[in-house]
């Protein structure tokens, strides 16, 4: 397979190369993990779901969206691995631009996901062993603990990696900021993504500090705030505020004085 032989390729590259060029390498091999022909994917082994709305410009025809209910339920394809990528990227280059910066394709945010994409692939497809590779080598390179079982639709966006943990399942368009996640923490019950694990819908938005725990059901276009740990399924269009910081007024305490 053509992966085989680029990861190869770039693997013994790195090997001869001093630390200041590992950079340039891994970018090369970044890029050229999204590169490729339209007309050379493999059929999509699950039919495409979501809505078909204007936000379908967001990600590439073709794309396969994984049910929560098929978390490990069937092989994923090296081509559905790459269109993800590929739409996951360029959502990513979508929000950055329209914050007035420019991605990168050595970021810890890129490097986070591609890890798990990859992770994903290996262990859908019983090479548990690769899958774990590329899972510690993600929790190593960016402390992002995203499980290879985890089940996430194209279009997803880690901003700040460190402290993000995922296991269970979400569909397109998941955003995390950082220092959050879902999975596990509270019950043991399985609604789909594993014991204990939530399942999220499409265009859910995490922001810094947000933790969905136990097996939770998250609608469509949820948005969670800042450090909200939440432990009840959602509807729909929910959104979820932090409580505000109380300021506390009155006339400073002197320390004793010995």
């Amino acid at each position: 397979m053509r992966w085989v032989a680029g990861l190869t390729c770039e693997v013994t590259s790195l090997k001869d190369k001093n630390p200041l060029g590992t950079v340039h390498y891994v970018s090369r091999f970044l890029t050229n993990l999204t590169a490729g022909s339209q007309g050379q994917n493999e059929p999509c082994p699950v039919p495409v779901g979501g809505n078909t709305d204007e936000r379908d410009a967001l990600v590439l025809p073709g794309v396969c969206h994984s049910p929560p209910s098929a978390v490990g339920g069937y092989s994923v394809t090296w081509s559905e691995t790459r269109l993800h990528l590929r739409a996951d990227l360029s959502r990513l280059d979508l929000l950055t631009a329209a914050s007035g910066r420019k991605s990168e394709r050595w970021i810890p945010s890129v490097i986070c996901v591609v890890l798990y994409r990859c992770s994903h692939f290996f262990a859908s497809n019983r090479h548990r062993l690769l899958g774990r590779l590329c899972w510690q080598l993600n929790h190593f390179l960016t402390s992002g603990d995203l499980s290879p079982a985890a089940a996430i639709g194209p279009g997803f966006v880690v901003f700040h990696p460190a402290g993000v943990m995922i296991h269970g399942a979400a569909g397109r368009d998941l955003t995390v900021v950082g220092r959050g996640g879902f999975g596990g923490g509270l019950g043991e019950a399985d609604i789909g993504a594993g014991p204990g694990c939530a399942v999220l819908g499409d265009e859910v938005f995490l922001e810094m500090g947000a933790m969905i725990l136990g097996p939770q059901r998250i609608g469509n276009r949820v948005r969670i705030g800042a450090n909200c740990t939440v432990i009840q399924s959602l509807p729909d269009g929910a959104v979820v505020l932090p409580l505000e910081a109380k300021l506390r007024r009155g006339a400073p305490q002197e320390s004793p004085v010995s």
